[in-house]
């Protein structure tokens, strides 16, 4: 069934839309000229880890993907609309999905304009999804260069290697323009795959593709539950001639949804309410309104919990919301605390238990309880009550990314995020917040899990355009897999009234972790050797490659000419005498075995390790090797398998149906295939022996100051069910604990002055290491969240600058400036930084300011950071690493510090031209005494200093101190 349509414009343009090939073709026409571009909108189902083989047993496969316009039901039109509806059809066997419309209105928008709003019906699937929507591919020919606006920027669309997004988007050739826009955010990908015939009738079969997609759609994670008819997926598709530009359309009408009526029962904490709706036969939670804090039917209704059962008799899944079909809903409210029993959904013996409480500064506090009675079911995970918001003003988003990053315009940039707490790149910390950063008091809210141990919660938010937003926290099951599972979720899910902004939410979950967590330990870290804490430098560097088994260094850090065979240990020498300063060098490749290959089977080693670090001690440089503390090759052995199944297959992770956690890289066996690891159970007697073992010989043999072990902080808690191991299969605390536990040991082990680091930032491991390894720091948009809670508690040490940024000098630079005021000690760069001209100067003074003052990031803690109010510029880049953000970085930073009674300003201009700035803070909440000293590491002058004001001419490449005596007692 193919349906059609022509919009024709009075400038003579028309766009003619057709759905073919289960997707949508778009010809655009200008008397002879014509452009065309394609989507292919299509979702991917995953069941959830662990269902492999009851699954494949009950005839349901693993992963389902569809695209979403194959199974087209009917459409509608008329003179400005097209209105498509489908079942989409699995793709392997054109099975229409149970359940589930999508439903595609394409309407005029403008002149040279047509809107693509996309939104879902029915039930939605009961497996997590993946989206690809309204990614328009192009042949790479018709368009020689890309503009972006939001941020502004242009250039040939052959010269991108990686994907990039902006507000909006435009590809631009000889015969016009096309852009992408009014959908949050844009994103064009150089390379997206080949022509395809069905769609490409004119086109040869190898024409290289580009595009631009609506980023709001294109997410890993999708709730599509979310995705209703009132908050759909919308973009417009523009086009002319000429060079385009930015422009504005009409508000999208959508229609509102109050939702059933039933009974409201709400419970009030100061200047926060909340409330819950009963239904005919279940119970639905009231959003908040961010205007009064008052519980309010405009935002988004949403069930108070979710939960997914396994059949394990069918190994089908069942989804199952508070807001119908239970056969008992009993609610109650007090002055104090409001609670839901549910019971029997389904005629399943099952019921939930949920109980708010009322507690002071403004917070209600949730907590979750399952009550599965079921021997036929077992419950998979459970949502906590889902915090559904509207309204405010100038509303920004606080997520726990790297370390901690605040999207401005969250509403009018519909923006999404996922992640997985505790993991080390998204989802540092279990806190969300939504808030006015120009509002000092009622700026907004605080949402947080509160535990005093760590578990898994996957993590999620979505805004609307139309002034809404959700935040959501699901806890993955304990006792995965067995039935008549019963269980607590996690810890309580805090919600809040914000006064301030990300800084106060730091503050507040700083509270509570000091009281609570056993990983918060206090500033200063005693039990951490001082040179970790101190040494305001770490680089990076490669071994040679000398195994002919071995692969290219990874691209994110390859340096883009290979160095002399000698360069791992002379050129850190030749920087550290540069320098005149001790420093830390992360040294990979040191065993003979490939790089995530053979793991972790790493003697011998290289010939010469010992010599070079016994020469590099000499100049003051401590020597970390890295390890992988997580995962091992199951061919361990040029791809044979040798001793990984006789010693460590009985210690790796499982899943439900035994099935191994397969993880591959860029790395491969001597056949060509990639590598298999597998994730290893941190419970496993085995693994905590093979660790310790190479961390003895490493320290004893071959004399290293530190050991750097790969992933544990950055990855997410693998829900093993292996039932041999000592742990409950599924979630819970035992994950963390459990490398507690390991990483006792080998500390413990450890001679005096060594220690351990790892890779990212996960909050729950700060106690088991000396430092976190944050290369992953080179996102846009960053606050220093994480550092106001853990600067003190734990070194944070480098950012990657390596890989195709690395010839960016400004980039290296602001990056070493911000990173100081961060809290981080400078890195994580390759030594012969030294002799680049436009890198070492600046870093040389940043170092030397850092380890002068180093007890303030030692010992001290971070203040709220002074403000720029002028004389701040910026400059416009990418991001290292592949990501495809285009951001503005501001050329000066600065940060406060307290170590003791003393206090700290700190100001660095990393631009090539001198700076006028004006810095602005709160003298009383700094408690500043009397100015002692003022130093400058380059040019400053004109300095001019007033109660909670500097002024000064900071020159290029420089950084100025300002000290404080502390205040005198009356």
């Amino acid at each position: 069934m193919n349906a059609s349509k022509t919009f024709s414009f009075a400038t003579g343009w028309s766009l003619t839309v057709s759905c073919q090939a289960g997707g949508l073709r778009f010809a655009i026409a200008h008397g002879d000229e014509r452009m065309e571009l394609s989507a292919q909108d299509a979702l991917t189902l995953r069941r959830a880890d662990g269902l492999r083989g009851v699954a494949e047993a009950a005839g349901l496969p693993r992963v389902l993907q569809a695209r979403l316009l194959d199974g087209l039901v009917s459409w509608e039109e008329d003179e400005n609309s097209l209105l498509l509806h489908a079942c989409p059809r699995d793709a392997q066997t054109q099975a229409p999905i149970a359940s589930l419309m999508a439903h595609y209105r394409l309407e005029r928008a403008g002149e040279n304009a047509v809107r693509i709003t996309t939104w879902f019906g029915g039930e939605a699937p009961l497996t997590e999804s993946t989206l690809t929507w309204m990614c328009l591919k192009a042949p790479v020919e018709d368009f020689t260069r890309l503009a972006g606006f939001d941020p502004d920027w242009s250039a040939p669309a052959r010269e991108l290697s990686h994907n990039v997004h902006f507000g909006s988007a435009a590809l631009v050739g000889p015969k016009g323009y096309v852009m992408l826009t009014d959908c949050g955010e844009a994103t064009f990908q150089p390379n997206a795959g080949r022509a395809d015939r069905a769609v490409w009738r004119e086109t040869p079969d190898d024409a290289a593709l580009c595009a631009l997609a609506a980023r709001p759609g294109n997410l890993r994670r999708q709730d599509l539950a979310l995705l209703d008819e009132a908050h759909p997926l919308c973009a417009v598709l523009a086009f002319g001639e000429g060079q385009p530009e930015e422009r504005s359309f009409a508000a999208n009408p959508l229609p509102t949804a109050a939702g059933p009526a039933g009974t409201e029962y709400r419970l009030t904490s100061g200047r926060l309410t909340m409330g819950v709706r009963a239904r005919e036969d279940g119970v639905s939670l009231l959003g908040i309104s961010l205007e009064d804090f008052s519980a309010t039917a405009a935002a988004p209704l949403l069930p108070l919990c979710t939960l997914t059962l396994q059949d394990l008799e069918t190994g089908g899944l069942v989804r199952i919301s508070s807001e119908r079909e239970w056969a008992g809903a009993t609610i109650r409210a007090t002055q104090h605390r409001l609670s839901v029993y549910l019971e029997r959904p389904s005629s399943i013996d099952l019921s939930v238990f949920i109980e708010a409480r009322a507690t002071a500064n403004d917070t209600i506090e949730w907590r979750t309880r399952v009550l599965n009675s079921s021997p036929r079911y077992t419950v998979r995970s459970a949502t906590y009550p889902p915090i559904s918001f509207s309204g405010g003003e100038n509303i920004c988003l606080f997520k726990p990314s790297a370390s901690g990053r605040v999207e401005k315009n969250a509403y009018a940039r519909e923006e999404r995020w996922e992640g997985t707490y505790p993991s080390g790149f998204e989802g540092v910390v279990p806190v969300l917040g939504a808030y006015n950063p120009e509002k000092k008091r009622d700026s907004g809210l605080y949402v947080a899990i509160h535990a005093p141990e760590a578990a898994r919660t996957d993590m999620s938010c979505a805004f609307f355009r139309r002034g809404q937003g959700v935040f959501r926290y699901e806890y993955p099951a304990e006792h995965m897999g067995t039935p008549a599972n019963a269980f607590e979720l996690h810890g309580c899910l805090v919600v809040s009234v914000l006064d301030g902004d990300w800084f106060d939410m730091a503050r507040i979950y700083g509270a509570y972790l000091a009281g609570h967590a056993q990983w918060y330990k206090p500033l200063g870290r005693e039990d951490s050797p001082a040179w970790m804490k101190d040494v305001p430098l770490y680089i990076m560097d490669w071994m040679p490659n000398d195994n002919p088994d071995a692969g290219p260094v990874p691209i994110s850090i390859r340096p883009p000419v290979e160095p002399p065979r000698d360069n791992w240990y002379k050129k850190p020498i030749a920087l550290a005498r540069r320098l005149g300063l001790p420093m830390g060098y992360h040294l990979y490749n040191w065993h003979w075995i490939p790089f995530n290959n053979d793991y972790p089977y790493y003697f011998p080693v290289k010939e010469g390790l010992r010599e070079g670090v016994e020469e590099m001690h000499k100049y003051g440089i401590r020597v970390m090797p890295y390890i992988n503390g997580r995962i091992a090759d199951t061919r361990d052995s040029r791809g044979e398998t040798v001793r990984f199944e006789r010693e460590l297959l009985p210690g790796a992770t499982k899943q439900l149906d035994g099935a191994l956690d397969i993880e591959t890289y860029a790395s491969h066996e001597p056949d060509g295939s990639l590598c298999r690891l597998a994730a290893m159970c941190p419970t496993s007697p085995a693994w905590r022996e093979t660790l310790a073992e190479i961390a003895r010989k490493l320290f004893r043999e071959y004399h290293m100051d530190a050991i750097y072990i790969d992933q544990v902080a950055a990855a997410c808690v693998n829900l093993c069910c292996d039932p041999t191991h000592a742990h409950t299969p599924g979630n819970g605390e035992w994950w963390v604990r459990a490398y507690r536990l390991l990483m006792e040991r080998l500390r413990q082990e450890c001679p005096e002055g060594c220690g351990f680091t790892t890779e990212s930032n996960a909050e729950p491991y700060a106690d088991q290491f000396d430092g976190f390894l944050t290369w992953a720091w080179v996102f846009p948009n960053m606050v220093p969240f994480f550092p106001a809670l853990y600067a003190g508690r734990i070194a944070l040490l480098g950012r990657n600058t390596n890989g195709y940024k690395k010839g960016d000098a400004q980039y290296f630079r602001f990056h070493a400036a911000q990173a100081v005021m961060f809290g981080q000690q400078i890195g994580w760069m390759n030594a012969d930084v030294v002799d680049d001209a436009g890198k070492i100067d600046f870093l040389e003074r940043m170092c030397h300011m850092r380890w002068e003052h180093r007890a303030f990031f030692s010992q001290g803690e971070m203040l709220r950071p002074p403000r720029i109010a002028g004389g701040q510029s910026c400059f416009l880049t990418d991001s290292s690493m592949g990501m495809d953000d285009m951001q503005p970085a501001d050329t000066v930073v600065a940060s406060a510090w307290r170590e003791g009674k003393n206090t700290m300003l700190a100001i660095a201009n990393s631009g090539d031209a001198p700076a006028r700035i004006h810095l602005v803070f709160d003298a009383q909440e700094y408690h500043l005494g009397p100015l002692a000293e003022t130093r400058a590491y380059g040019a400053g002058e004109d300095i001019a200093v007033g109660e909670g004001s500097i002024r000064a001419h900071i020159g290029a490449r420089s950084c100025l101190v300002f000290l404080y005596d502390p205040v005198c007692a009356p």
